[in-house]
């Protein structure tokens, strides 16, 4: 059963937001797909059949098509079975877009974003139509598509020999063979949004990047289904996330890599399981609990399978001749690794936990070869020759939750690992937030490990900014008010969107702007900024709650698409419900996917603790009683600012 029910006129409202505002959460219209996962919306669409139904539905929307209804209105379900936090979920990818630079530098910028961010390569027209959707404000887009991978999908008609040559969509004789991702009507071109067209590579634009999304719970379900239906045996067990992920045994006969009688390759283990969505071959570390490895087998009648396991081939130890076992088998378990697959990286995991192993192994008893690889039994980890041939044992839906055991993935996207020493290194031309001089730092910062968040302030500068003001009939300069004066070019700096609250009133909010509106340069001195007037503003008292307009700051900031939001609080005093306050802002944090920074100031607070509560850092700042004063608190608020756009 579906769990909300809209119109298609509520969904169009909801996406024409989406692209306006630059949402990912369904709640404009009072439904999240974030939240309730699963939604109706039904059409005023006659359809014929169910494949009309299902060819329609498909059409409307980003997510997944659950299942669908033709008549007279047609009713599609939708569940979205990815999450992405706050960037943009597409199919089964999560968008977001990195500096501006020319082609060559896009596979660097969306390394700079994160390691499981790649160049994206659009590979659909339904993947065009959708990135034009929600990405039309930024014009164009280096994707990384070039003239010999564009055939299936839908190009600009240029004309022979043209390409475009700027940012305005302009055409004119050239050649390249990269291309961008036309997100409106080009100015002089009239191209029609979502097609790719060849670009002059020199130019710089806003590079788009993608990263797999990462499945929730109703994805590996739906997957696992779709295969029990192609005659697939599927055995379902919690990994390490809790979530209960699709395993099943591939009853082909599988073999090693053999490079020397000591190496045992497994690559071709993990091929084997390609064919499957995120698929690769098992190991102990996809189990919460190794027993669930073992009932995987026992459901499928098999006995024993091949893992990409292995013995380090640096080790030489020749088997025991007489066939004994070996006595030391705990100190060898030592010597062996998983090479687990991580999206498209291999990473090693030790094989220590004796849990993982059946009883005395490895035990490097007599055999034809050393006993170099792994296999997994009904009794648990065997070390076998690396001639070898058996079954494998697939997992698939989603990348492993897993780390490398070197610290490798401790390192920023923009510092190297030193395998040796185990230690990153922030790259030339990067600070290390340790010391960096271009905004201050906290203790916290210094007590990090070297190379692992280090500065990058080439981005597109974007940020999403929500204030939550009090005033008093005290505050007779409006020095609340003078702080968002004196902020208004930092804040058109950083791109930076704004919405303000003022607190007052019975239910503790005394007005909202209801939007965020655009930070620009050209603004002359008036009473009114992003749509609060000054004598909205002025008020005999001061709000005496909190909560309301905290929890609304919150779940307007966790449905922006930004990744850099910024929570200010301009406080009178500490208000009278801060206990409740407190207790909803942890809540909040930890139910937030977003990460949401919080600076506060208070004209009368600032030295109590618990307004320090509310402060990410714990700091909490007076605001004075003239309007130099208030630029101070300005300065303050634009220093968190440049650390956001560089650290984010």
């Amino acid at each position: 059963m579906a769990l909300c029910t809209v119109t298609a006129a509520e969904l169009h409202d909801h996406i024409t937001a989406k692209v306006t505002e630059g949402r990912q959460q369904i709640d404009d219209v009072g439904f999240s797909l974030q939240s309730s996962n699963t939604c109706t919306i039904k059409y005023d669409v006659t359809t014929e059949n169910n494949v009309e139904a299902h060819e329609f539905c498909d059409l409307q929307h980003p997510y997944t098509l659950k299942s669908f209804k033709h008549g007279r209105k047609t009713e599609c379900v939708i569940i979205a079975e990815m999450e992405c936090g706050a960037e943009v979920l597409i199919g089964n990818r999560c968008f977001s877009y990195g500096a501006e630079d020319v082609y060559s530098e896009g596979e660097r910028i969306c390394k700079s974003v994160s390691k499981d961010h790649v160049f994206h390569k659009v590979s659909s027209t339904f993947e065009q139509k959708w990135i034009a959707t929600f990405f039309s404000r930024l014009g164009l887009l280096w994707v990384q598509n070039t003239k010999s991978d564009v055939k299936d999908l839908s190009t600009a008609r240029l004309g022979e020999g043209m390409i475009l040559t700027n940012d305005q969509g302009r055409a004119a004789p050239g050649n390249s063979d990269k291309y961008v991702v036309v997100l409106r009507k080009g100015s002089l071109a009239h191209l029609k949004p979502g097609v790719l067209a060849p670009m002059l590579t020199n130019r710089k634009l806003t590079v788009l990047c993608s990263r797999p999304a990462k499945p929730r719970q109703e994805y590996f379900t739906s997957v696992a289904n779709r295969m029990k239906e192609v005659g697939y045996k599927i055995t379902m067990a919690k990994d390490l996330d809790q979530f209960e992920r699709p395993f099943t045994v591939i009853r082909g006969l599988h073999s090693f890599e053999i490079k020397s009688d000591f190496d045992a390759g497994t690559q071709r283990l993990h091929k084997s399981c390609e064919a499957f969505e995120s698929g690769y071959a098992a190991t102990p570390y996809d189990f919460h609990n190794p027993e669930d490895f073992k009932k995987v087998l026992k459901e499928a009648a098999v006995n024993i399978v091949a893992v990409p396991g292995r013995r380090r081939p640096s080790v030489k130890t020749q088997n025991l001749q007489d066939c004994r076992k070996d006595p030391n088998f705990k100190e060898a378990r030592k010597q062996f690794i998983f090479d687990v697959k991580r999206n498209d990286k291999i990473i090693e995991k030790n094989a220590l936990n004796d849990s993982f192993w059946a009883k005395s192994f490895p035990d490097r008893t007599c055999a034809d070869m050393p006993r170099v690889a792994l296999a997994f039994t009904q009794n648990g980890l065997v070390d076998v020759p690396n001639i070898a041939r058996l079954f494998v044992v697939c997992t698939f839906g989603g990348a492993p939750s897993v780390k490398a055991d070197d610290g490798s993935d401790a390192c920023s996207p923009l510092a190297d690992f030193n395998a040796a020493t185990k230690t990153c290194k922030c790259r030339t031309g990067f600070d290390d937030i340790r010391d960096t001089k271009l905004f201050a730092t906290t203790a916290h910062d210094k007590s990090l490990a070297p190379g692992t968040v280090c500065i990058n302030c080439n981005k597109k500068k974007e940020m999403d900014v929500f204030f939550i003001m009090d005033a008093s009939n005290k505050d007779t300069g409006f020095y609340g008010w003078s702080i968002v004066k004196c902020l208004r070019i930092t804040l058109a700096y950083y791109g930076a969107q704004v919405r303000l609250l003022l607190l007052g009133g019975d239910d503790g909010i005394r007005h909202d702007t209801g939007k965020f509106a655009p930070a620009e340069w050209n603004v002359k001195l008036k009473d009114e900024w992003f749509g609060l007037k000054q004598d909205e503003y002025m008020s005999e008292l001061k709000g005496l709650k909190l909560k309301p307009g905290l929890e609304r700051a919150f779940k307007e900031l966790d449905g922006r698409v930004s990744a850099r939001k910024l929570l200010i609080m301009l406080l009178d005093d500490e208000p009278g419900d801060i206990k409740e306050a407190l207790e909803s802002l942890n809540k909040l944090i930890t139910g937030t996917e977003s990460r949401i920074d919080r600076f506060v100031a208070s004209r009368l607070g600032h030295k109590k603790e618990n307004l320090k509560k509310l402060s990410t850092t714990g700091e909490v700042y007076k605001i004075g009683d003239d309007f130099k004063s208030a630029c101070i608190i300005g300065t303050k608020v634009t220093d968190l600012m440049l650390r956001l756009h560089c650290t984010l």
